[in-house]
């Protein structure tokens, strides 16, 4: 392109940046929108139409570390598990905190029988940033893949001291008391939960099937009723809001039979058409199971 002196300086700096925008191959609007395709082939079941959307996505916004999530779970689904992997370090060394492709690499790690690369892995995460409840939260699940409740409870603990109001926090809580028998406790739990974010279907109806079951009938509802814990080591910061919905091991719906453990599997993430769009999640993401 041949800029022409005559042109207005304005005009000379716009056809510049848009120049530029194209050889960078930046593109958030386009990326956003095959992002939702992709997410759409995804929930269908047809990875490889994914894969192929999530790939345009990524070449339009190579620096949106959800559509590299997003990538990664469709390859993966497709067995490629090296490329997803690789995939899934690429997107936290853009952004190191990404929640969902932790989930996603943990996952990965547990499936292929690295389930102490996993632990190291998330336990780097936690230490670096200790003031967040993800990455307990993440270690919590671990534990409970491990079936080890004891240290799920303390990973749990210590996330609810990073962060006294979380409603995923204390709504795994209650999923972990409940799944143990302690049934006031993860009353209580639950109680809380939905005290911060009222809408969680599946925790209101996990409460739901306690009280029917007669716990905390004739009992405060005081979402400070419950185990006392210890004063938060940090105060609580401002959450990320996930697009759609918090995107942590999922907690069962209630059922007759033992609930059982969380499968979560690392799925896709859909964005709005941003540049600095940063999300809590695991799905492909609007940010999987």
């Amino acid at each position: 392109m041949r800029f022409d002196s005559r042109q207005p300086r304005t005009l000379r700096l716009l056809l510049a940046t848009g120049l530029l925008v194209s050889l960078a191959g930046c593109n958030p609007m386009s990326a956003f929108l095959m992002n939702r395709t992709g997410l759409a082939y995804y929930e269908s079941g047809d990875y490889t139409a994914a894969s192929k959307e999530f790939q345009r996505a990524v070449a339009d916004h190579p620096n949106n570390p959800d559509y590299i999530y997003n990538l990664a779970s469709a390859v993966r689904k497709q067995g490629q598990v090296t490329r997803a992997e690789q995939l899934y370090r690429q997107a936290l060394t853009l952004d190191p905190g990404h929640q969902p492709t932790y989930h996603g690499l943990a996952r990965l790690m547990v499936d292929s029988g690295r389930g102490i690369e996993a632990a190291e892995l998330l336990t780097v995460w936690a230490t670096a940033e200790t003031w967040r409840p993800e990455p307990h939260i993440e270690l919590s699940w671990l534990s409970r893949e491990s079936g080890d409740m004891a240290v799920a409870e303390r990973h749990l603990l210590n996330a609810l001291r990073a962060s006294p109001s979380h409603p995923v926090v204390t709504a795994h809580l209650g999923q972990l008391y409940q799944d143990t028998g302690q049934s006031d406790r993860a009353t209580a739990m639950y109680q809380r939960s939905l005290f911060s974010d009222w809408y969680q279907p599946e925790v209101r109806s996990r409460l739901a099937s306690l009280r029917d079951q007669g716990v905390g009938i004739g009992q405060p509802t005081s979402l400070a009723a419950g185990p006392n814990f210890a004063a938060p080591v940090y105060n609580a910061t401002a959450q990320p809001t996930p697009l759609i919905t918090p995107q942590f091991p999922a907690i069962p719906q209630p059922a007759t039979q033992p609930v059982p453990q969380p499968t979560a599997q690392p799925g896709p993430v859909a964005t709005q058409p941003t540049t600095a769009t940063k999300t809590a999640g695991e799905l492909p993401v609007v940010s999987p199971k």
